[in-house]
């Protein structure tokens, strides 16, 4: 019963024709961050989106942080780079 005033809402829009007050682009985007935080609790590591890659998996790369003082540095795919680079979404 959750959702059942946006299966309402959906139902209503495709009988009308009327556009949604929110766009596919951020379902989509919500839909990645859910499929991250799967992803990272599974592999119980950090989970880095990359969101000029498109909402596909391969949006999804597995980041491995270690601490060096001063900075905390993190290599993805070969790039190493501070975590502020990479928006990230944990367990």
């Amino acid at each position: 019963d959750d959702f059942i005033r946006e299966l309402r809402h959906i139902a209503a829009a495709v009988e009308t024709g009327d556009a949604s007050p929110i766009g596919l682009e951020r379902g989509l985007d919500t839909m990645l961050v859910i499929a991250a935080a799967h992803k990272s609790a599974r592999e119980a590591r950090a989970v880095a989106i990359d969101y000029g890659a498109g909402y596909a998996a391969s949006a999804l790369a597995l980041v491995i942080c270690t601490p060096t003082p001063p900075w905390m540095w993190c290599i993805q795919s070969s790039k190493v780079f501070r975590p502020q680079a990479v928006r990230e979404t944990t367990t």
